[in-house]
């Protein structure tokens, strides 16, 4: 995010959505899903046709994400670089038009959504 700091507009409003680090885990600890589905959740790996779970190669298969946060991790990492930083719900924020952006309701589930201001 310290990247984007500078490019962005003053007043711009950068949106965050990302898997919950927090949930993922607490639903591997409490058993409502089992190791293939915590490490399918994280994209460590994959399962193949006969359930067999098969490391995911780094350069043939780019995880969808690179980090994962639970909400105090992504705050601070956001804060860092100077953003004062909101969780939201999903299709909740201060950016227009957000049904039409925030389409995948399967991947919003759970997710952490965070908008941030570059202060004037």
């Amino acid at each position: 995010m310290s990247e984007c700091y500078p490019v962005l507009r003053k007043q711009g409003v950068p949106r965050v959505v990302v898997p919950n680090l927090q949930t993922i885990v607490a639903d591997y600890v409490s058993g409502s899903t089992d190791a293939r589905d915590l490490l399918s959740n994280l994209t460590c790996a994959t399962a193949d046709a006969d359930g067999a779970l098969k490391e995911r190669p780094g350069w043939l298969f780019r995880p969808s994400h690179r980090c994962m946060y639970d909400s105090s991790a992504l705050m601070s990492a956001l804060r860092e670089p100077g953003f004062t930083a909101t969780l939201c719900a999903p299709c909740e924020g201060r950016l227009h038009a957000l049904a039409t952006v925030d389409l995948n309701r399967q991947h919003l589930a759970g997710a952490l959504v965070v908008e941030d201001t570059r202060p004037a």
